[in-house]
């Protein structure tokens, strides 16, 4: 079929809320086409915790890119005054992937979870684990929207989280060296 064709398919599927579909969005996002891979990364996030399960399994998968999507709507799918703990773990143990464009989206989730929580010891937890991502310059240096760098996406996720952060932010304006060596 045609990519606007699977595009509709997969934002329909999401629409739908039939969590039969989740295995099929989740082939989707090997689509040769970013728009599909795109509309069902959202339609997944759209399914929330039911999703959950199957998407912990899809960070197994060999395509980096998938597990990257992956990262992200699991980010989007936690709720972040009820975390799943299977789910914070697995985004932890992502953070050793070994492709840094995985950890990236990985600092970016955790740093959205920890803006949206309410849980203090979870928000602090995860600005002690973004901070020892301040150490990973793997990633591009330059791109056409700046450095794409774990580092930097590390950085970015403790500025968002404000005033929690203040320590690990002052830290690491100490240590400029280790955002931007």
């Amino acid at each position: 079929a045609e990519p606007s064709v699977r595009r509709e398919a997969a934002g329909a599927l999401g629409r739908l809320g039939d969590t039969r579909a989740i295995p099929h969005l989740l082939r989707a996002l090997l689509d040769d086409s970013v728009q599909v891979r795109t509309i069902a990364a959202g339609a997944l996030a759209q399914f929330g915790a039911k999703a959950v399960p199957t998407l912990l399994n899809a960070l197994r998968e060999d395509s980096a890119d998938v597990r990257r999507a992956v990262v992200w709507v699991l980010g989007q799918v936690s709720d972040p005054n009820q975390p799943d703990g299977k789910m914070i773990r697995a985004l932890l143990g992502a953070l050793r992937d070994g492709d840094w464009i995985v950890r990236q989206a990985v600092v970016g989730a955790l740093g959205d979870i920890a803006v949206r929580t309410s849980d203090g010891l979870l928000r602090s937890r995860i600005v002690s684990v973004l901070a020892t991502c301040l150490d990973d310059t793997e990633g591009p240096d330059e791109t056409p929207y700046g450095p794409q760098r774990v580092c930097d996406a590390a950085a970015a996720s403790l500025k968002h989280i404000g005033e929690a952060a203040l320590p690990q932010l002052l830290d690491g304006l100490q240590n400029v060296e280790a955002i931007h060596p």
